[in-house]
Formats: C-alpha cells, sequence, structure tokens
C-alpha cells in the first residue's frame, strides 16, 4: 500500500523494477543491499535523489541478478505466487456466509469477510434479546473509539450474598466473575475488520461507577477463544433429535410462507479433512514421532489447509414440513424465517419448549430423517466428482513437495548422526569418561530423530498417496437434527427459550 506523491509510491515503483510482488528475488544479492541503503536514504532526503536515475540503475541491477537467481525442479508445483494469491484472495471475497443469517446484510457486504463478521452479529443481537448476557455499546474515554461489552447476567443474591450466574456459557479463560458485575469480568470486543485499527487497538479502557479498567480488545470471529466458547457451548450436547414447541407471534415472517405445523431440520457437514484424520491416522502418527512432535502438529494442519483448498467443505441444511401426511421440502426463504425467532416487526423473541408428541409422531420423523441421510450419503459421493481432476494435479505437485522435503530431512539428520558417532569417537580416544556419556546421549538422541524422521515421511507420504481414495469414501458428518412444531400466538409467552 502506497500513496500517491509521496515517497512511498517512489518506493514501490524501484521495488517493482526487482520484481518482489511477483516472484520470488535474490534476497543475498550486493545489488539488493545496495538499493535497500539508497531508498532509505531517499525516505531521510527525499530532496537529494533522482528517482529517475535510481529507477534506470535499478533495473540494470535486476537483469544482472535475473541470471543469479535460484532455479529448482519444485518451482511449478508451489502455489506461493501472486497470481495464487489474487485468485484465493477473489475465491474468498465470492463467498457469502452459510445461510439462514440472523441478520439482513447490506448490498455493498453481502460477500466475502466483512459479510462473515456482520453475519455474527445477528447471534449476538439474539443472545442480547434472549437476555443471556448484558452486550452494550462503549466508547474508550481515552480515545474516543467504540467497541462492545459483554458481561454475564446475575440472578438474586442467595443465602451467603453470592449470586447465581444465570448465562448460559461460562467462558474458561478471564476473570472469575465473582458474581458482581464489574469491569474486571466483563469481555470487550469489536466484530467488523475495519474496526481494528493502524496500529492494531489491543485494548480499551472501560469504566463503571468511577472505576477505570483496561481491558484486552477482542476481535470476535473464528479463532477466538471468546467466539469459539460462545459457539461450542449452544450446540447440542447429544446427538439425539431434538424436539421443540415454538410459539411465534401473528406477525412473525413465517406465515408469509404456510400455516402452523410440523417441521423436521437436518444439518450435516461434509469435510475433506475427515480422509486426512480418518482412522486413527492422527494418533498413530503422533504415537510414532515423539520427538517431532510439534512438527508433525504443523503439518497434519498444512496438509489439511491444502486438501480443504482443493475440495471445499460443504454444508446441507435439509428442512422439511409436514404436509398431508407426506413431508414436504421447504425452501431457502420458509427455512431462514422458521430458523430466526427475530422475524417480526416487533422487538422480542420467538419461545419455545420440549415438544410433547406422540410416539407415532417422533418414530415417522425418525423414518424421514432416515431417508434424508440415505439420500445425503449419495449426495456426497458425487459431491466433489467435478473437481477430482484438478484435485490429482494438484496431489502430484504436493506429493513432489513432500517427498523433495523428505529427502532433505532425512539426509540432514543422517548428517547429524555422521557428525554425533565421529564425536563419540573422538571421545573415547580420549578416554574422558564424561565426554563418552555426553557423546553417547547425542548419538543417542540422534538416531531416535532419525528414525521418528524417516517414520514421518514416509507416513506423510503414504497417506497424501491414498487421500483421493479416502477422499471418496467420506461421509457427511450429522451436527444437528430437530423436529419443531411451530404455532401462532397472538403474544409473546412467559416461557423463556433455550
Amino acid at each position: 500500500m502506497a500513496q500517491h506523491g509521496l515517497v512511498d509510491e517512489k518506493v514501490v515503483s524501484v521495488l517493482e523494477r526487482f520484481h518482489v510482488f511477483e516472484r520470488s528475488v535474490n534476497l543475498d544479492g550486493d545489488h539488493l543491499d545496495e538499493v535497500a541503503m539508497l531508498i532509505e536514504d531517499a525516505a531521510l532526503r527525499p530532496e537529494r535523489v533522482n528517482w529517475r536515475e535510481l529507477e534506470v540503475a535499478t533495473e540494470a541491477m535486476a537483469a544482472e541478478d535475473e541470471v543469479q537467481e535460484f532455479d529448482s525442479a519444485l518451482r511449478k508445483h508451489l502455489p506461493w505466487t501472486a497470481r495464487s494469491a489474487t485468485v484465493e484472495r477473489q475465491w474468498l471475497e465470492s463467498l457469502p456466509p452459510a445461510a439462514p443469517v440472523l441478520k439482513a446484510l447490506p448490498e455493498h457486504s453481502a460477500l466475502g469477510p466483512r459479510a462473515w463478521d456482520r453475519a455474527l452479529e445477528g447471534t449476538l443481537s439474539l443472545l442480547s434479546q434472549a437476555g443471556d448476557y448484558h452486550i452494550r455499546w462503549n466508547t474508550d474515554p481515552e480515545t474516543g473509539s467504540l467497541f462492545r461489552s459483554l458481561w454475564y447476567r446475575f440472578g438474586e443474591k442467595g443465602m451467603y450474598g453470592r449470586r447465581e450466574i444465570l448465562s448460559k456459557v461460562v467462558f474458561s479463560f478471564g476473570a472469575d466473575p465473582s458474581h458482581e458485575r464489574n469491569p474486571r469480568h466483563a469481555h470487550a470486543f469489536i466484530t467488523r475488520r475495519g474496526d481494528i485499527g493502524n496500529p492494531v487497538r489491543r485494548s480499551v479502557t472501560m469504566e463503571l461507577n468511577g472505576i477505570h479498567v483496561r481491558r484486552p480488545l477482542r476481535f470476535l470471529s473464528f479463532g477466538d477463544a471468546l467466539h469459539d466458547e460462545l459457539i461450542e457451548g449452544w450446540l447440542p450436547k447429544d446427538n439425539g433429535l431434538v424436539t421443540l414447541d415454538v410459539a411465534l407471534r401473528e406477525d412473525h415472517a413465517l406465515w408469509s410462507h404456510g400455516g402452523p405445523g410440523l417441521y423436521l431440520l437436518r444439518l450435516s457437514i461434509i469435510d475433506p479433512e475427515a480422509a486426512l484424520m480418518g482412522g486413527g491416522l492422527e494418533e498413530r502418527l503422533l504415537d510414532s514421532v515423539g520427538p517431532l512432535l510439534k512438527f508433525t502438529r504443523c503439518a497434519l494442519e498444512a496438509d489439511t489447509r491444502w486438501i480443504r483448498a482443493q475440495l471445499t467443505a460443504c454444508m446441507t441444511l435439509d428442512v422439511r414440513r409436514k404436509e398431508q401426511g407426506s413431508w414436504i421440502q421447504v425452501e431457502a426463504e420458509e427455512v431462514a424465517a422458521l430458523l430466526n425467532p427475530m422475524a417480526q416487526e416487533r422487538r422480542g423473541l420467538a419461545r419455545a419448549s420440549i415438544l410433547r408428541a406422540s410416539e407415532a409422531v417422533i418414530a415417522a420423523a425418525k423414518d424421514e430423517l432416515s431417508e434424508q441421510r440415505y439420500a445425503d450419503e449419495m449426495a456426497a459421493r458425487s459431491a466433489w466428482g467435478h473437481r477430482f481432476p484438478g484435485f490429482r494435479e494438484s496431489l502430484v505437485g504436493r506429493l513432489t513437495v513432500v517427498e523433495e522435503e523428505g529427502r532433505d530431512a532425512i539426509a540432514l539428520v543422517s548428517e547429524e548422526l555422521r557428525r554425533a558417532e565421529r564425536a563419540l569417537n573422538v571421545a573415547r580416544e580420549r578416554g574422558n569418561r564424561g565426554q563418552i556419556t555426553r557423546a553417547e546421549n547425542v548419538r543417542v538422541t540422534t538416531v531416535e530423530t532419525l528414525r521418528a524422521t524417516n517414520a514421518f515421511w514416509n507416513e506423510r507420504a503414504r497417506w497424501l498417496r491414498e487421500s483421493e481414495d479416502r477422499v471418496r469414501r467420506v461421509l457427511p458428518q450429522e451436527k444437528l437434527t430437530a423436529l419443531l412444531r411451530t404455532r401462532r400466538v397472538s403474544q409473546a409467552p412467559e416461557r423463556k427459550a433455550r
């Protein structure tokens, strides 16, 4: 990023002569050192620099360095190019949040990361309206910047002056809520990438009743502990059928699609990660490569990212409505209304309680679920069929790189073993018992590292070679099944949804 007309724009034009934004460069070259020094001088004393002459000189240097640039048989298989980064970015920008989304997204932010951030805001609004947390807007008194805060809700004081936490999810990190309302126990967060700031805001000041407390500022998104524990805490804890009787107001959006009745919902995900992590592979590998434990975990994560980039995980949300004795597939608009308790004009929420249904109704729903599962598994077998030609081509490149890396890693450890054996021989010749013991320990450790290195790289190449066959056998993982009976009410009942 550079501003037009300033020194940084001219610096970029000079660097472009070396093609640093397009491919790897000879970073050890004397020419680059010289250009770096000239650019540093230019930044401090721009009036003394003839930028046109510097650009011409730089182009000549780049041409000389071109012939010195390292070449590798692996280069064509490596994805780290400006073009691949651009394609990846464009693909990410084209992805909308997974439907249904609880909040209407503005047209200018309906796709890409900004849409994912804003989709989460509907969940926060739902938690706030449901009374599970206090979620407020705050202003940092030191900087004037806006952020939001999340506070636990408490019940009345008990016999010993302590209050029960009413919020369903109590986070495992941060200060103990201590059964009192205090800024030290609140979480400060932002949800939009544009609010992160440059430089990044890492903390904010919170104020309550004259108390000023500095709190970490979280970016509430995937990977943040606050986000992940919040989502995980609200997921059903068993794989059984969830049965709910849902009361919706007369102005709820669902009634524009039909009347009250029974809905059957099934959510599943098919993820290519299962091809690498299935069959106890991860446990078997980690058990066999003790000295390389951290490295092995990183490799597993890297291969998971690679296979997901080739074969995108897919979520299936199948919702059906009981109509005249049959289950009818529901359109997306109706699903979005059914699953949005805030889809009404007046502020408030739909309420739900446990569904008291007959055994016959439950049995019929389970029979329909069995059919849904069968259809889902049949569809899963062809989910990535059109992408397998590209996957095979990418797999050849991935294997080439991994096998070459493996040979290099084994060669390096083998050389370390030879050095350890030479050091042991020298120690024995000198007859120093302490030196001999240390040299023997080094040799034993190196032998174990070589064994683990061989095992790891052989196993990694094997699981990649088998990955296509494994992917073809991946089945959807069922995340949620639910039977919902919807009722129309003139006002919200007193019972609270959970």
